[in-house]
């Protein structure tokens, strides 16, 4: 696993020393990271409560985990911010990517509308089967319809996609700034790894942002 974090670190170039990372539980909790912050979860321990974390810190990098779950990242080019978001169902649910707007807003005086906003690999509405609970939970946070679709078996098909998408553009940020990577994880499970089409039986995705200039 090391190995991995020097690789991508190596062609980011940043350095493995400047990662921070989180335990994450499925919540809209986001927190800012400050320079001594750096090496949390890596070196030392980590945040234990996290699912988003900012930071205006140049060179440091912030790093979160999927394996199915949506990757959000965010970046004020402007007032020169950062974040990364873990956003599943739960953290959709209670839209924790308007908690890291809103966030960014508070500590770095962010505006939404300068804010760029990306949707990383994660699983599709293709394979994403959900409860009527869950897609209700989902539904009352983005007020979408189109977020999901009803299946003959009383189940509905979930876009985490596009829910999290309705979310960000609530919060304010343009339309032309959000870009979807539109890469499912359970359809490209030989790239990816899927909790579901492995039935836990899986590694993690890194993903990982960092100011640089």
């Amino acid at each position: 696993v090391k190995k991995n974090y020097n690789i991508i670190c190596s062609a980011i170039n940043t350095d493995v020393g400047s990662l921070v990372l989180s335990k994450q539980i499925h919540s809209d909790n986001v927190i800012r990271v400050t320079e001594t912050d750096i090496g949390k979860g890596f070196n030392t321990e980590g945040f234990s409560d996290a699912d988003g974390l900012i930071t205006n810190i140049k060179g440091l990098t912030l790093t979160a985990f999927f394996a199915d779950c949506v990757p959000i990242f965010l970046l004020d080019p402007v007032m020169g911010a950062v974040g990364i978001i873990h956003s599943g169902w739960r953290g959709t649910a209670l839209a924790i990517a308007k908690s890291g707007v809103k966030a960014m807003e508070r500590e770095f005086n962010s505006n939404p509308k300068d804010i760029l906003a990306a949707i990383g690999p994660s699983i599709g509405k293709c394979h994403y089967e959900v409860s009527e609970d869950v897609a209700m939970a989902v539904l009352n946070i983005c007020g979408d319809k189109s977020c999901i679709e009803k299946c003959s078996n009383d189940k509905y098909m979930l876009d985490l996609w596009k829910a999290n998408e309705v979310i960000l553009k609530k919060t304010g940020i343009k339309d032309e700034n959000i870009t979807l990577a539109n890469e499912c994880t359970y359809c490209n499970h030989t790239k990816y790894f899927s909790h579901r089409y492995t039935d836990g039986k899986r590694g993690n995705l890194a993903a990982l942002i960092s100011l640089t200039n």
